[in-house]
């Protein structure tokens, strides 16, 4: 799912996007709990999507592997994005994470290893990385570096330079067992200070600082895996989907205090004494919640 931008080209807010394994995809309205629009792919399963960061376009990636965009305005198609008769590069399988790079660039992640950049207005990959098996939506953007999270054992959290086109850092979460990546993401208020990467085996999530790729923090004994994370646009807060249904809200700080270094505080944000249990390392940022 995904809300979208408040920048775009109608007056409506709180809008979100949710797409099903049905074919469809559907616009509602948060606020009065009803269904804008259903946009239905015909025999083909949706499995993610996302908007244009003007909000002006989405895209929805599918179990064939076809990426069709629309115009949210008139909600028609505007590319599909696909391989065809060999001229061009594709995806292979499920197509599980999509991102907008920008206005004219989507980023997609495939069953198939594949993770391509491609050009909206030529519906050609311009761009392509292999490395990470994409099973949930783990693609993001910091910069000129994309991460992946990647269904694995090893290595299940990869970053991709887009100028060096190689494969730049890869993180492997050890475990037993490890944790398979659902879930990742930069944190957006502060221009993606820290990371986060969560998912099943170890049903935890991870703490990153960006500038050096050390672990803070990680967050265990959910009871479920975590197949959802996003972060606040404008605080430092962060909402964690699990599987048995909860959403926890936390906030991260950045605390120079060795002895609150470890620490954690009770909850603001309605969690109680049976919340996941925190371990936290020597770093200059903390976890509340």
């Amino acid at each position: 799912m995904r809300w979208r931008p408040a920048a775009t080209v109608t007056h409506t807010k709180n809008v979100l996007l949710t797409v099903t394994a049905e074919g469809c995809a559907t616009h509602w309205h948060v606020t009065s709990n009803k269904s804008l629009h259903n946009t239905t792919i015909e025999n083909d399963q949706c499995l993610c999507a996302d908007f244009a960061p003007d909000g002006t376009l989405y895209g929805i990636g599918t179990k064939t592997g076809a990426i069709s965009i629309f115009d949210e305005k008139t909600k028609a198609v505007v590319a599909n994005l696909e391989a065809s008769n060999g001229r061009k590069s594709g995806h292979g399988s499920r197509v599980h994470s999509i991102k907008f790079l920008s206005e004219n660039e989507i980023a997609t992640g495939g069953w198939d290893s594949n993770l391509l950049i491609w050009d909206i207005r030529s519906a050609e990959v311009v761009q392509e990385f292999y490395g990470a098996q994409f099973a949930a939506d783990t693609i993001d953007m910091n910069g000129d570096v994309i991460m992946a999270g990647s269904y694995t054992t090893r290595e299940q959290i990869q970053f991709f330079s887009r100028s060096e086109n190689r494969r730049i850092k890869e993180i492997t979460l050890s475990g037993s067992p490890p944790c398979l990546i659902y879930t990742s993401q930069f944190s957006k208020a502060d221009r993606g200070r820290i990371f986060v990467a969560g998912g099943k085996g170890g049903d935890e999530v991870h703490f990153f600082e960006t500038r050096n790729f050390s672990k803070f923090a990680k967050l265990k004994d959910f009871d479920r895996a975590i197949y959802s994370c996003d972060f606040s646009e404008v605080s430092n807060k962060l909402a964690i989907g699990c599987g048995d249904g909860t959403i926890s809200v936390m906030k991260y700080v950045r605390d120079h205090s060795n002895s609150q270094r470890s620490s954690t505080k009770a909850s603001e944000q309605g969690l109680n004494s049976d919340a996941p249990s925190m371990m936290a390392s020597d770093s200059d940022a903390s976890l509340c919640y």
